[in-house]
Parts: C-alpha cells; sequence; structure tokens
C-alpha cells in the first residue's frame, strides 16, 4: 500500500509539472495591460526568454518585485503573477517563466500591433489603411469584420475616400495555426457631412434652408486635437453668393456668438431669403492636426408645377394632369391625389414628371393635389383646380357671341362707307364729266362762228 501510495504521489506530481511545463498562451495587443499567471507562493524568479527579467525575495520589504528600467513589469504580492503595465510593442511576445527552484512554469505571450493610418481619427475623402502586425517567428490567418460583414483576408484592410458611414468598430480575428483564437476592435472615427437631404422644395416666395449638417460640433472652437474649420463658401450656378472666413477653428455664417442658447452646434444651414430653383453648392475647407481636405455638398432647390391639358375642355373631354419637378429627389415619387375618390396614383421614385389621364366628368372636377412622397411622409404639395373654363373663342361662351355681334357691326359699317364713298366718286366723276362737254360744246359753238368745226368736237355733238 505505501509503494501504490508512493506512485500516486509520483504520478499526480509528474501531471502537474508537465501542466506547469506545457505552458498556456495569452494574446494581447499593444497598448494593453497584460497579466501572467504563477502558481507558485513564495520567492520566485520570472525570466523572459532564458533571461532574468525580476526575482522577488523576503529581503524585499513587503514582498515589491523588482522593476525595469521602464517600470512596467511587477509581481503581485500574493499570486505572484507578472503584471505588464503596457504592451508596447509585438517584440514584447515571447516565452514567460515562474520558476521556484526546480519547479518552472512556462507562458506564452504573443503580442499583436493593429495601427490605423493616417490615424484612428479621420477626415472625409481620406484614405484610410489598417494593418496588423505579428509576433516574431509566428504566423496566423487575419480577416477584418465590420457589422458582422468580412471586409477583406490578410494582414492590410484599405479603404479609399472614407465617408461617415465608413466610422465605427473594426474588428480584425486572429487564428493561429495551433487553434488559438483572438479577436481586436479598433474604433475608427470619421468627421463631415453628415446625411441630410439634397433636394429641398420652394413653394412661392417662401423662404428656404438649405440644409447642411456635419456629425461633429463644427461651430464650436476646437480643442487642439479636434476639427477646425479654414473657410467656407456657397456658390450657385458657378457664381460665389456667401464667404465664411477663418473664424478660430468655428464656422458660422452670419450670428457668431457662442453663448445662443439651445444652439445646434452641428448645423451650419443657410436660410435663402429669395430662392431660385436650382442647384446650390457649399464647399468647407477642415482641419485636423496636420492633414487638410476640401469637402463639397449639393443641394438642390426644386420647383414644381402642375398643369392640365387641354387648358379649355368641356363635359366628357379627355385631360391630362401634369406634375413636375425641377430636381426631384432620387428617393422620391410624385404623387397625384384627389380628395374625392380618396385615391393616390404615384409614379416611379426619381421621376421628373408625372402623368395622369381622367375624363372630365363631375366626379372628377375639383382640387387635384401633386405630393411629393418619401416612404410615408410627404416633402412638398401643390395644388391644381380641374374646372370646365369656356375660353375667348369657343362657341359656347358668351363673349363668343359679343365678339361675334361686334365684328359684324364693323364690317357694316366699313360695307356701308365704301359704298357711300364709291357712289360719292362716281358723282365726282359724272360732274367732271359734264363739265367737260359744257366746255367742249362752248368752244364748238365759238369755233363755228369763225367758220371752222373740229372734226372730234362735231363727233360729240
Amino acid at each position: 500500500m505505501k509503494k501504490l501510495h508512493g506512485v500516486g504521489v509520483c504520478l499526480l506530481y509528474l501531471q502537474t509539472y508537465l501542466y506547469l511545463a506545457s505552458g498556456e498562451s495569452f494574446i494581447y495587443q499593444a497598448g494593453d495591460r497584460a497579466t501572467l499567471p504563477c502558481s507558485f507562493p513564495g520567492d520566485i524568479e520570472w525570466k523572459k526568454d532564458g533571461e532574468r527579467l525580476l526575482k522577488t525575495g523576503k529581503s524585499k520589504s513587503f514582498g515589491i518585485a523588482i522593476k525595469d528600467k521602464a517600470e512596467r513589469f511587477s509581481v503581485s504580492g500574493d499570486t505572484n503573477d507578472l503584471t505588464i503595465s503596457k504592451l508596447l510593442f509585438p517584440s514584447d511576445s515571447g516565452n514567460y517563466t515562474c520558476q521556484k527552484n526546480a519547479q518552472t512554469q512556462t507562458v506564452q505571450l504573443l503580442v499583436f500591433q493593429v495601427k490605423a493610418v493616417p490615424s484612428m481619427t479621420l477626415l472625409a475623402s481620406e484614405n484610410l489603411i489598417l494593418t496588423i502586425e505579428h509576433p516574431p517567428g509566428t504566423s496566423a490567418a487575419v480577416s477584418w469584420w465590420k457589422s458582422e460583414q468580412k471586409k477583406a483576408d490578410g494582414p492590410v484592410l484599405k479603404k479609399d475616400n472614407v465617408q461617415i458611414d465608413d466610422r465605427g468598430t473594426y474588428k480584425v480575428h486572429v487564428e493561429m495555426g495551433n487553434g488559438l483564437k483572438k479577436d481586436f476592435d479598433l474604433k475608427i472615427e470619421v468627421s463631415g457631412f453628415s446625411h441630410s437631404p439634397s433636394t429641398v422644395y420652394m413653394s412661392g416666395k417662401r423662404l428656404v434652408l438649405l440644409p447642411w449638417i456635419f456629425n461633429f460640433n463644427v461651430r464650436k472652437t476646437p480643442l487642439e486635437k479636434e476639427v477646425r474649420v479654414l473657410g467656407a463658401n456657397i456658390s450657385f450656378s458657378s457664381q460665389r453668393m456667401k464667404e465664411m472666413p477663418d473664424r478660430g477653428g468655428a464656422g458660422c455664417w452670419d450670428n457668431c456668438d457662442p453663448k445662443v442658447q439651445g444652439e445646434r452646434y452641428n448645423d451650419l444651414s443657410y436660410t435663402l431669403t429669395n430662392p431660385k430653383s436650382g442647384t446650390y453648392q457649399m464647399d468647407i475647407v477642415l482641419q485636423l492636426e496636420s492633414r487638410q481636405k476640401r469637402l463639397t455638398r449639393e443641394v438642390c432647390v426644386s420647383h414644381m408645377t402642375v398643369s392640365a391639358s387641354p387648358t379649355f375642355f368641356s363635359m366628357e373631354s379627355n385631360v391630362t394632369l401634369r406634375c413636375s419637378a425641377s430636381c426631384p429627389d432620387p428617393d422620391a415619387k410624385l404623387c397625384w391625389y384627389y380628395k374625392v375618390i380618396g385615391q393616390r396614383v404615384c409614379g416611379e421614385p426619381g421621376q421628373r414628371t408625372f402623368t395622369k389621364n381622367i375624363t372630365a366628368v363631375p366626379e372628377t372636377l375639383g382640387n387635384w393635389t401633386c405630393n411629393v412622397l418619401i416612404g410615408e411622409n410627404i416633402r412638398s404639395s401643390a395644388n391644381l383646380t380641374v374646372e370646365i373654363t369656356l375660353g375667348l373663342f369657343h362657341p359656347s361662351g358668351a363673349l363668343f357671341w359679343v365678339v361675334v355681334v361686334v365684328g359684324f357691326i364693323v364690317l357694316l359699317l366699313l360695307v356701308v362707307i365704301v359704298t357711300v364713298m364709291a357712289a360719292r366718286f362716281r358723282r365726282m366723276r359724272r360732274a367732271r364729266y359734264r363739265a367737260w362737254l359744257l366746255e367742249n360744246l362752248h368752244q364748238q359753238r365759238v369755233c363755228e362762228c369763225n367758220g371752222f368745226a373740229p372734226k372730234r368736237l362735231r363727233e360729240n355733238v
């Protein structure tokens, strides 16, 4: 029994020794704090790749560990675990051994370094490069993920012309050959224009607000490492209409008082007092650290028009209702709505013009409304009254017959005037002819008295 008991103790010691000697592997990211376990109480010695790192002993008051020059390494007085306050480089990787007399426990530390170039905070339209550096002498399968979607395989992820939709947490998945896995998160921030309508609709002479919204406090004076506004301008038809100078890194058009209560610091919208249909463009220069970028955002002011064709029609006529928007939103639909019927008919998204054919009957006469619909939201509306209006020259209109009567009277007066003038002209011709005859008769008599009678006068006589 004593022999069996001794064999069991030896086997248990051997199993424990093999487990401790076999060690564990820990994966960390550069910049993290790491803790490596030690299972031996009392005085121990920590080594890295066979070289002494630090040692504890009774000579050290309160069990305080010896520290390296960088003061990153320390040993817990209770558990003898090795604590590294900050992992700096992949070169911190290696085999760390906790040793007490002849007993050793070795753990493998693998340090990966994930970098973002030019930075983890970017300006919109910059190019982003994410890389991961392996510990020396190791290899791993690497994949990049964002929002549960794989973006790339391999140690490098490139993303050109980043926008605010590209911000967020990127995950790099590392899988070692022995089945050891680890995920590292990297949070990327992108500053620029936020999502806002690219089309606004004007109605009559009302004011129009051009929405230019940002995803950071563009109107606040920035701190040292925040985004600065160096200048901005608004142009219409390639002509500058508003200029914003550098105001110490804060952006504003007119009201620059930072003490305004309830101010939306991410809003650089501009109000048009005399809006015109067309495209307005905003250019803004942003600076982050030493990097600068010029960003551009266009907003189109759309004018809605409604009409009916033909303009004048009668009952049972076919009428075409036409609704147009000078620059429709790509997601917007033009819809005709008639309250009496209670039915809305819409065109395809992004259509500039939408028509509807109706028959002019009492049930279809009245007010029709053309709506700009995005989803279930009405962005703008224009009304059209469909009614039978007789034109100036329509045969069934009273004004038409007034014009006919007046025209007939004018024509009759012209006929009378022409007739009177013609009769007067004839009378004048006859009077001149009689006067000519009398004159010639007088001359004939004079000639006959003198013994001479012209042949022409004799014939006339």
